[in-house]
């Protein structure tokens, strides 16, 4: 099948996820390979991708309500300066032990509910995950509505690929 393109004239009739704090779960972890780097740092770089639901604002998708959904890509590190690392601590609400840092599995955080900042970019075209936090003490968390993913890039094209 041939693979057809046309300018549709727009990026898409979709809401964003309003900008402020809320409560999300994260139900995907994809393992994205390596990627190109960019301006700064232009070598290629193991990347994954987190995605959260969030309960409180949900939209209609193939004629079915469901939860919206916000991704964030991050180079797949735990070093001190990595985003990931800091992003991790702060979902947690603690930093990594020494024996975590020698070997984490993101999948422990998978199902697990937090804060998330969404802020939106200038031109208004973009939600972004600015921030998690972990969940104030006492609070409860929606009940997870989508089904949790984890696909690692070694797993190849199995039944989990073609999930996503």
């Amino acid at each position: 099948m041939a693979l057809t393109l046309s300018d549709s004239g727009g990026g898409g009739d979709f809401e964003l996820v309003s900008e402020g704090t809320h409560i999300a779960r994260c139900v995907r972890i994809i393992d994205l390979g390596m990627q190109p780097g960019g301006k700064e740092f232009p070598e290629p770089k193991k990347t994954v991708m987190f995605t959260f639901e969030i309960a409180a604002e949900m939209r209609i998708v193939n004629g079915e309500e469901r939860p919206t959904l916000i991704s964030r890509r991050f180079t797949a590190s735990l070093h001190e300066k990595a985003t990931l690392r800091k992003f991790l601590e702060t979902w947690r609400g603690r930093k990594f032990t020494k024996e975590e840092l020698l070997g984490f599995e993101l999948r422990k955080v998978l199902g697990q509910p937090c804060m998330l900042t969404v802020v939106h970019s200038e031109d208004k075209k973009f939600a972004n995950i600015q921030a998690a936090a972990a969940m104030p003490r006492g609070s409860i968390a929606p009940p997870q509505m989508e089904a949790s993913i984890y696909y690692e890039i070694e797993q190849g094209r199995d039944a989990t690929y073609h999930l996503l």
